[in-house]
């Protein structure tokens, strides 16, 4: 049943992009496990690396990385202790003359609940489970959105601790660790679970929906640019109220694929396309049908792909279940041909996924019945 709404979903995907010159393809190689809101993140060259996430309601201990020309996808080492299970932290990766490093902010464990540690793993290192805690959060934190500004800093936008959602802003320094809380703040009631795409050549990182205070669906877009340390608020929104998307920058815009509904009924989440060139904002569906939340993605500039891994899949009777797959959406100019794997494996399961109504930052149970916010 899955492998059948994958590809009607694949197929849909390509009839309403064939125009724009896009593609989606369902690679053969599999996630180890079916994951939801596995962290993705991206080397800059061939490498991508996935850390934690949930899968069938159990939060992950293992990082993978995935080579983009191999296309396979290998156990690499272990996330932080203690409570190595972790979900919903920020990891980021940086490439400086010092070294290629990945930082993981907070999360939260089945075992301590929500952390505040800072953490730094040298991706060449021959002991990938060797993490060095180089600094702590002001307070624990989860469901952060973060970026490298290519530079010496890491900006951590928001968050939450429990059912709270944060409105501030705060710069690590990777060189000498300092954890500084910045001026700007974003609006009144802050923002957490959010799509996040950081456009390098403007300067600017974009948050994209989310929720808010009590779990408050958000449909604006925020930008941040950090050199000037203030926020903007969007006039272009989303053309719905969405959290637990995932966001790329890319060809000059923002890529926003999937998220969750306020109404998790509603199966029609999509692919969406931010830009914002000379001062005018544009919103645009690309596709109606790529119904997931809670993927990893990340663009790869020399495949000009995005690729999504896993993530909660909306089936046609309304049901949510853990995704497998690694799919990428090819972007144009290229074939507008569709690209279908002639045997896919299937390694998730049609149970009936979630049905909790519990804040996600303290529980491994799928967030798709609550109520929202950012």
């Amino acid at each position: 049943m899955l492998l059948a709404s994958l590809l009607f979903l694949a197929a849909q995907f390509l009839l309403v992009m064939a125009q724009d010159e896009y593609e989606l393809t369902i690679l053969d190689t599999a996630l180890i496990h079916p994951t939801s809101y596995p962290l993705a993140v991206y080397d800059g060259d061939e490498t991508v690396y996935l850390l934690g996430g949930l899968t069938q309601g159990n939060i992950l201990t293992d990082t993978y990385k995935f080579h983009l020309e191999k296309e396979n996808i290998v156990e690499w080492g272990k996330m932080p202790e203690p409570g190595a299970y972790r979900a919903n932290g920020a990891a980021v990766w940086t490439g400086v003359e010092s070294g290629e490093y990945i930082y993981y902010f907070g999360g939260h464990s089945h075992e301590l609940g929500i952390h505040d540690e800072i953490w730094r793993m040298d991706v060449h290192t021959e002991d990938p489970s060797a993490w060095e805690q180089v600094a702590m959060l002001e307070e624990p934190g989860t469901s952060m959105a973060a970026f490298w500004d290519r530079g010496d800093s890491i900006f951590l936008l928001g968050g939450s601790r429990a059912f709270s959602a944060r409105s501030s802003i705060w710069k690590f320094n990777i060189i000498t660790y300092d954890f500084v809380l910045v001026d700007g703040v974003l609006p009144p009631g802050g923002r957490h679970s959010a799509g996040m795409a950081w456009n390098a050549e403007h300067g600017r990182a974009y948050m994209f929906g989310g929720y808010g205070t009590n779990f408050q669906h958000l449909q604006s877009i925020l930008a941040y640019d950090p050199a000037a340390d203030e926020v903007f608020n969007m006039e272009a929104t989303l053309t719905m109220a969405l959290a637990y998307s995932c966001a790329v920058w890319a060809h000059g815009s923002g890529y926003i694929i999937g998220g969750l509904p306020e109404n998790s009924q509603t199966p029609d989440v999509m692919v969406q396309r931010f830009t914002e060139e000379a001062g005018v904002e544009e919103l645009q569906v690309i596709n109606q049908i790529l119904n997931t939340s809670g993927s990893g993605c990340v663009y790869a500039e020399l495949e000009n792909r995005i690729y999504i891994f896993g993530g909660l899949l909306t089936l046609e009777d309304y049901s949510l279940t853990w995704m497998g797959e690694i799919m990428y959406i090819t972007l144009g100019p290229g074939s507008t041909r569709l690209t279908v794997p002639t045997t896919t494996v299937d390694p998730t399961t049609t149970e009936d996924p979630i049905t909790t109504t519990e804040d996600p930052t303290t529980t491994t149970e799928d967030p798709t019945d609550r109520k929202s916010v950012v």
